[in-house]
Formats: structure tokens, C-alpha cells, sequence
């Protein structure tokens, strides 16, 4: 019984392990796009 225990808290850690490693990657694909965005603007607004 605590084998199976052991086996949903392993399964439960990586999966929140994945969740955790995917939202810093959309954070960081957010934060990008406005910096590109911004850029972008500046590069417009000064030609």
C-alpha cells in the first residue's frame, strides 16, 4: 500500500514539476513578446 503512496506522490511532484516549468516558459515567452514589441515600436518610431 505505501508503494502505490510513494508512486502518486512521485507522479504528483513531477507533473507539478512540468505545470511549474510551463508557466516560467510562458512568462518568459510573455515578457519577451512585450520587449519585442517595444523594440519594434522604437525601431518604427525612429525611421
Amino acid at each position: 500500500m505505501s508503494y502505490d503512496i510513494t508512486l502518486t506522490s512521485q507522479l504528483l511532484l513531477s507533473m507539478s514539476l512540468y505545470l511549474a516549468f510551463f508557466l516560467m516558459l510562458l512568462e518568459c515567452g510573455r515578457t519577451l513578446g512585450i520587449l519585442t514589441s517595444k523594440v519594434g515600436l522604437l525601431v518604427l518610431h525612429c525611421m
